[in-house]
């Protein structure tokens, strides 16, 4: 929906932290959740903050789909705040390189 009528984003934004709470078992949902931030991020000023929170909770998640889309979306906030973004980035990088197995996100 989103994707075809993205002006509706503003209607969405102040329930992020609770779908957060109600999705947060989903894989699926959580995937288009972190999609959506690293998406339209540049309209939450909460969102590097966000993001870290479901790195810190979701660091023994071994979903391929999960992780890659939490990376995509943490190097687009990076781009519109670097300087929310950069230490948060840095562990993510940290928990793909030391803890993830997967050779594509490596």
């Amino acid at each position: 929906m989103l994707r075809i009528y993205p002006e509706k984003i503003d209607e969405f934004v102040n329930l992020f932290e609770e779908t957060l709470s109600v999705i947060k078992d989903d894989s699926k949902g959580l995937t288009a959740l972190v999609w959506i931030i690293g998406e339209f991020g540049h309209k939450l000023d909460y969102a590097p903050y966000l993001m870290e929170s479901i790195i810190e909770s979701y660091s023994e998640v071994d979903s391929f789909d999960l992780i890659n889309s939490i990376l995509l979306s943490c190097c687009k906030l990076f781009f519109k705040s670097p300087g929310e973004m950069q230490d948060i980035l840095g562990k993510l990088f940290a928990f793909i390189n030391n803890d993830f197995n997967d050779i594509d996100l490596k």
